[in-house]
């Protein structure tokens, strides 16, 4: 996700800060409370750095570059039909009030069906609750 970070606040500059220059975004991954969630959180980190630490020519790295997809590579039609994402937004308002939007969908998540999310004008104090992608790309919020 850091990289994710990176090309937001990238995007945001390259645009003439249209999201404003305060404008702050991270990501994080929620591993649950406790002793437990922190032992996921950590033995799910530690593939990630492997990764991250693979030196070009390194053994470890052609390891990688067998397993993973080639840049421009991605799943199939039918794993992304047959997958689904579940995030959530945590905003905070200028004014300094919070609010948190779930967003779930059934199928693999894909850039354009993001881009109603991340445009400034979504971000306002009807954003709140649970929204849920259809089959037809709409978003439809839960009641």
């Amino acid at each position: 996700a850091a990289i994710n970070t990176k090309i937001v606040r990238r995007s945001n500059a390259l645009s003439g800060y249209l999201y404003g220059k305060d404008f702050e975004y991270d990501e994080a991954t929620l591993s649950g409370k406790g002793f437990n969630g922190r032992l996921k959180g950590i033995l799910m980190s530690i593939p990630i750095a492997i990764v991250m630490l693979a030196k070009p020519g390194s053994m470890i790295k052609k390891i990688v570059d067998k397993i993973l997809p080639s840049a421009g590579e991605g799943p199939s039609k039918k794993d992304r039909e047959n997958g689904y994402f579940n995030l959530r937004f945590y905003v905070t308002y200028k004014d300094g009030s919070n609010s948190i939007a779930k967003v779930t969908g059934d199928m693999d998540s894909s850039e354009e069906y993001f881009l109603s999310l991340i445009h400034p004008d979504s971000w306002n104090k009807d954003f709140i609750g649970e929204f849920t992608l259809n089959s037809e790309g709409q978003w439809i919020k839960s009641i």
